[in-house]
C-alpha cells in the first residue's frame, strides 16, 4: 500500500454540523439523579438528612441528584439504606 492509500484509509466521514450529540452517560446519570431526588422528597428528607442517614456528604448527594457523579455500588447501597428502601427500589 502506498503512503497516500494509508492516509486515505484513515479518513473518516465528518458528521454534519447541525447534528446534535447526546452524552448518553450524562443523560443516564441525570435520570438516575432525578430518581434519587424523587425518592428523597417523597419521604420528605432534605439532602442534609439523607446524607447523614446514608453516611455520605451533602454535596455528594447534590452532585448525584444533578447527574454530576458516576455513583459507585457502595454509594448506591448507602443511599438505599439512607432512604430505608431495598437497593433494587432505587431503579
Amino acid at each position: 500500500m502506498e503512503r497516500s492509500d494509508v492516509d486515505a484509509s484513515l479518513d473518516f466521514e465528518r458528521p454534519e454540523d447541525d447534528v446534535e450529540y447526546v452524552d448518553v452517560n450524562h443523560n443516564l446519570e441525570r435520570k438516575f439523579g432525578l430518581r434519587i431526588r424523587h425518592l428523597r422528597t417523597s419521604v420528605d428528607l432534605s439532602q442534609e438528612e439523607l446524607a447523614f442517614r446514608s453516611g455520605l456528604h451533602r454535596n455528594y448527594i447534590s452532585d448525584v441528584e444533578r447527574g454530576r457523579r458516576n455513583i459507585s455500588l457502595r454509594a448506591l447501597d448507602k443511599l438505599a439504606r439512607g432512604l430505608g428502601i431495598e437497593l433494587r427500589d432505587l431503579f
